[in-house]
């Protein structure tokens, strides 16, 4: 099993390029139902636009 400082995962919206470490996630799935995805986010950037970010696109790798 991978130790928790062996992986890491960003989380980059794409209003104005906004990234952030992830601490934590859980993604549940189960027929019928929409997946649901909770993420633990971390940034340094104390200048941050949330309201900018919603309904906006991001990736999560």
């Amino acid at each position: 099993m991978p130790h928790s400082s062996d992986l890491r995962f960003t989380f980059v919206s794409s209003a104005r390029g906004v990234e952030f470490d992830v601490i934590e996630f859980t993604l549940d799935e189960a027929l019928s139902e929409t997946y649901r995805l909770d993420l633990d986010l971390s940034s340094f950037n104390p200048a941050i636009d949330f309201g900018a970010m919603l309904d906006q696109t991001a990736l999560f790798t």
